[in-house]
This record gives structure tokens, sequence and C-alpha cells, in this order.
């Protein structure tokens, strides 16, 4: 049975405030749980933006309980981790869609549909979402984590690339693939709603595997 959204905005909230407690790599440990939890919340239809929300929640309940030493550090490190985790989820995304059509797949549209909302939502939300957090930081606390929305931008523009690429392969994805079908005379072959995300989440796997062991 799969966990409902308040289930999942709960988990990712209590996992983050424990990250940040800790102080212990933040950055990677975040990204880490972005990538891990990015499929679920596109499967469950709560979307990138709620667990972009989540994270900062967490980091906010966690400032608001004990303020690390270095808090625009540590806040910095939180958004950089977000980043790093949502460049994945869609590089994951348009690997997923490549491969589908590399092997003359389509999946449902009701997916991509989904999908395209999702990311489309993230680019038009991101730097909003993170930088509310600003407002739920105690009195006092808000004015040592310095520049939250300038940690924003810069974590934005460096997911910003990926998450176009993702968007033009998941608006082209069955276009593209129904052509090359016919030109090619091959049959294309349709999958049910839910493989999509399925093929994400694999595909999440090897690119975190591949992450990992780049910085061994």
């Amino acid at each position: 049975m799969e966990p409902t959204r308040k289930e999942l905005e709960e988990s990712v909230r209590k996992q983050v405030e424990e990250i940040v407690a800790s102080s212990r790599d933040v950055q990677a440990r975040i990204a880490h749980l972005v990538r891990d939890m990015a499929r679920e919340f596109h499967f469950n239809g709560a979307g990138l933006v709620a667990l972009t929300k989540s994270v900062m929640d967490g980091a906010a309940a966690a400032f608001d309980k004990a303020v690390p030493k270095q808090p625009d550090s540590v806040l910095g490190q939180v958004v950089e981790g977000l980043g790093d985790g949502l460049s994945s989820a869609s590089l994951a995304a348009r690997l997923a869609l490549e491969e589908s059509e590399a092997a003359s797949k389509s999946f449902a549209t009701e997916d991509l549909s989904k999908l395209s909302k999702d990311l489309s939502a993230l680019k038009s939300l991101f730097v909003e979402t993170v930088s509310e957090a600003a407002g739920k930081l105690r009195s006092g606390v808000a004015g040592q984590a310095g520049n939250l929305r300038g940690h924003a931008e810069r974590a934005y523009n460096r997911v910003r690339p990926a998450l176009d690429a993702a968007v033009t392969a998941a608006a082209q994805h069955p276009v593209d693939l129904a052509k090359e079908s016919v030109g090619a005379g091959l049959s294309l072959s349709g999958q049910a709603a839910g493989a999509l995300f399925t093929a994400i989440g694999k595909c999440m796997q090897e690119t975190g595997k591949r992450l990992e062991g780049a910085k061994k």
C-alpha cells in the first residue's frame, strides 16, 4: 500500500530535522533523501513542490529547536542538497523517457501529463517555496540564517537546465516516438499508467550510484 501524501511529507520533515540537527554531511544526506523520495512524491501526486516544502519545513523545525553554530552555512547546505537531489530527479526523468523511446515504448498520457505539470510547477515555485521557510524561523534566527532567497536562486540556476531538459523530453515523448515508429515501420508499445514513475525510480537509483561513485 502506497503511503499517503501526509505520511510522505511527515517522513521527509522528520528525516531532514534529524540531518540538520546532526550537522554532519548535510548537503550529501539531503540530496540522497530527495533522490529517494522524488519518485514517491511523483507517483503519489504530491509533487516536487511539496517535497521541496517538506525539506524546508524540516530544516525550519530543526532550527526552532536548536540553532547550529553556523546557521547560514547549514541552511545553505540544505538548499544545495535539495538542488542536487532535484537535479538527479530531473535527469532520471529524462533518461527514463529516452530509454523508453529507444525501446519503442510509450508511457501513458496520464503519467506524462502528471510529470510535465509537476516539473513545470517546480520551475515556477522553487525559489518562492524555499524562501518562504525564512518566515518559519523563530525571531532572531532568520537574521543569522543569511539570505535564504539568495541560496534558493543559486540552487535554482543549477537545477534549471536539468528541469528544462526533462520538461522538453516529456512534452515531445509521445509525438517523437510515434513519428519514429511509423517512419521505421515499428509497432508502438504502450505502457500501463504508473510505469513512468517506476522507470524514473530505477533511473534514480542508477544516477545516485554514479554520483556516489564519482565522489569516491
